[in-house]
């Protein structure tokens, strides 16, 4: 009797070290996973690239480890020589691909595979076909944000009829929802169509935004500006602008479209 007992503690003993030693992997990768998210929001990427790859060292079963790797190679891209761009954009589908992998409810890593499909050349793995086909994975997770996705691939392929549809339904199914509207009269400015209704939604868009935020506000006025100067209001155009300008003195596309209006009345 005391052999076996002797031949069960044998076995039970090493599972729980196993487990222990488990346990602190796993409290390690989380610790790294958080220290990279604290790199992203200071803009420190490379610290932000190292602590997501540690972490995903330690435990490579987490999904928002690789989504938020993928993210970090993301800001990289912007900031290396031309070079280096191809190799990070493989590793940003890499990266996107393995979140959706390890959990394919998760609506983030459905959303960054559309956009990285989307926007990224056929040479690093980026296809409008294989952005179409997420969004539809995506309609089943989330109509919502399957809509925005929509949306988004129809502009890239200056389809605005279908832009202004998917954005127009949203607006009336979320109609105390800011975003929608913000799109909306962001595409309105950037095609020339649909400018009034655009204007309307900006407005809401500020309304429901209130006073918070003051960079968004100042986006949503420069594209009211650009609503104006399509409109040929080009008054109403320079107001819009500067209080663009007054909530960020350094709003460049602003201050140029300011510029380019001058000081005439009209």
């Amino acid at each position: 009797m005391a052999t076996r007992h002797l031949q069960v503690r044998a076995l039970i003993v090493p599972a729980l070290l196993l487990a222990s030693i488990l346990d602190a992997q796993q409290d390690s990768a989380r610790s790294a996973y958080e220290q990279g998210r604290t790199a992203m929001r200071e803009r420190k990427t490379k610290a932000a690239v190292q602590a997501f790859e540690r972490a995903i060292a330690l435990d490579p079963s987490s999904s928002d480890y690789h989504l938020w790797l993928g993210h970090a190679y993301v800001r990289q891209l912007g900031e290396v020589n031309f070079l280096r761009k191809a190799s990070i954009g493989r590793r940003i589908g890499a990266q996107y691909d393995k979140a959706v992998g390890l959990d394919s409810m998760s609506v983030e890593a459905a959303q960054a595979r559309v956009d990285f499909n989307l926007e990224a050349p056929g040479i690093v793995g980026g296809s409008v076909d294989k952005a179409k086909a997420e969004a539809e994975r995506l309609r089943k997770l989330s109509p919502y944000r399957a809509a925005f996705a929509r949306a988004k691939i129809a502009e890239k392929e200056k389809d605005w009829d279908l832009v202004t549809r998917e954005l127009g339904a949203l607006m009336d199914a979320h109609p105390d929802s800011a975003t929608p509207h913000y799109y909306f009269g962001r595409a309105a400015a950037l095609s020339g169509r649909e400018l009034s209704r655009g204007e309307a939604a900006l407005r809401r868009f500020l309304a429901l935004l209130g006073t918070t935020d003051p960079q968004s506000r100042a986006i949503a006025h420069y594209r009211l500006g650009t609503i104006r100067e399509k409109q040929g209001d080009l008054a109403a155009a320079r107001t819009e602008y500067d209080s663009a300008i007054e909530l960020n003195p350094r709003y460049e596309d602003a201050i140029v479209a300011r510029r380019r209006l001058g000081n005439h009345d009209n």
